[in-house]
């Protein structure tokens, strides 16, 4: 695989492509609906197709394109319904330091929150002389047990510190729902499933995840150990070709909580390490995977292009001819 998915960004311009894809900026959710549509929440993004100068790396302008759902509907509680065919979403973090970047962000700025107000990266209260202090990303409120969760035991959800797991303004995808058409979601940082992801048509519905980071199964649990998403037993499915450019394909949590039910992958995983989605405890899910035969002949839109190697010659030897010259096999 390449060491980055950055250059999936290349089918967002709109200088280069007929059909661009679409780009959104900073924590983004999206909810597939089997008709074919999806439900994007993006509340960061400010254009959605952009143009670049000739190096692919300095943007030259952008625009908040129709296909891609308006800023208002992107920065809603419900989102904008957005439909793509055979094209690719990409999220990118929330550029910080080129003020000519289309998506900049100057520190401390932040967008309006879906429903209300604006982004809560971080809020601090005082009760009685005590400062609690909660964070969000700008998907949800950070005080509803939703995605992500406050309490997440790997960290602060949207704290100001990149080590933080839900940092503020990464380029996180949240995707769930049932998928229709054909399609590749690629995240700057980490790529979420936070639900099931099935195909409507499974003969004919093809999706690619990929992550830079994880691409992880969403799984958060209170720092008592508490799973907050899933039930014992509970079920997960994934329909996709999965990609980790540098990091591994895994389920949050995996080790905490009551053992959880199957995980069942169709479809096929590269990454650049192996992760664990449970234990002999037993706890998190035991597995299910199964390889899409379609994948030997074609690939989702836009997905991961392989990258190439040199080759040289180790070894040289002569063999004898293996046909007389009047065409007799030589015993």
């Amino acid at each position: 695989m390449p060491q980055t998915n950055q250059n999936m960004i290349q089918a967002t311009r709109s200088d280069i492509n007929v059909t661009p894809g679409c780009l959104y900026t900073g924590p983004t959710s999206i909810s597939f609906n089997s008709d074919g549509s999806m439900q994007i929440i993006s509340p960061w993004s400010k254009a959605t197709q952009v143009t670049m100068a000739s190096d692919g790396v300095t943007y030259t302008g952008g625009t908040m394109a129709a296909i891609c759902g308006s800023l208002s509907d992107l920065s809603s509680s419900t989102g904008a319904r957005v439909t793509l065919s055979a094209n690719l979403i990409f999220v990118q973090s929330v550029p910080g330091t080129t003020t000519s970047d289309p998506n900049y962000w100057a520190a401390g700025s932040q967008p309006s929150s879906p429903g209300s107000g604006a982004v809560v990266c971080s809020k601090s209260t005082t009760s009685h002389g005590v400062t609690t202090t909660t964070y969000g990303n700008g998907l949800i409120s950070p005080l509803t047990q939703n995605y992500p969760s406050p309490t997440e035991y790997v960290g602060s959800v949207g704290n100001l510190s990149t080590a933080s797991p839900y940092y503020c303004r990464n380029g996180d995808a949240f995707v769930s729902g049932t998928f229709h058409g054909a399609l590749t979601i690629g995240a700057q940082n980490n790529l979420y499933v936070v639900g099931s992801i099935t195909y409507a048509d499974s003969t004919n519905d093809i999706l690619g995840l990929v992550g830079q980071q994880e691409v992880a199964v969403w799984n958060p649990r209170t720092s008592g150990g508490t799973l907050l998403k899933y039930a014992s037993g509970a079920n997960v499915t994934i329909n996709a070709a999965i990609a980790s450019n540098g990091g591994t394909f895994t389920v949050q949590n995996y080790a905490y909580g009551s053992p959880l039910g199957t995980l069942t992958v169709l479809g096929s995983i590269a990454q650049e390490w192996r992760g664990a989605v449970g234990t002999s405890a037993p706890t998190g899910f035991t597995k299910s995977y199964g390889y899409d035969q379609r994948l030997k002949n074609t690939a989702p839109p836009k997905f991961l292009q392989p990258v190439t190697t040199a080759f040289s010659i180790s070894q040289q030897v002569e063999v004898s001819a293996a046909y007389k010259s009047d065409g007799t096999s030589v015993p």
